[in-house]
């Protein structure tokens, strides 16, 4: 996510910006249970987690990076933990992609000067 800032920052032209969320399936006393931006602080006993770099604007995952293990098809033949974790990073991502709009915003109001008064050229500075 930060270089997905910086880039912005930078004015390098982009296709969209890339937002991380995390997720992790973690054991309880009842079974596994998918958590959200797991902390080890936390105590989690986890199993399983997932990393992903989402891009919004074009509903595409850049990036999943996966440690542990899970089943990607249960006995049922549906959909297993791993897309449910994947599914929980996403979402995670998709809730801190505001985040970065925000700041990508204000970097572009502070590149053209804030306030620019009507019918008048803006000239940035590079």
């Amino acid at each position: 996510m930060c270089s997905s800032a910086a880039i912005a920052d930078a004015g390098i032209e982009c296709i969209d910006l890339v937002s991380a969320g995390i997720a992790a399936a973690v054991e309880k006393e009842h079974g596994v249970e998918m958590v959200i931006d797991p902390s080890p602080l936390d105590g989690y006993d986890v199993k399983a987690a997932v990393l992903v770099g989402y891009m919004a604007g074009r509903d595409e995952l850049a990036l999943v990076w996966t440690k542990g293990n899970l089943e990607v098809v249960d006995e049922a033949g549906e959909a297993g933990e791993f897309e449910n974790v994947v599914d929980k990073a996403e979402e995670v991502a998709t809730l801190v992609r505001p985040v970065l709009n925000a700041a990508v915003k204000e970097r572009v109001v502070v590149s053209l000067g804030a306030v620019v008064e009507k019918g008048k050229d803006v000239d940035v500075e590079m």
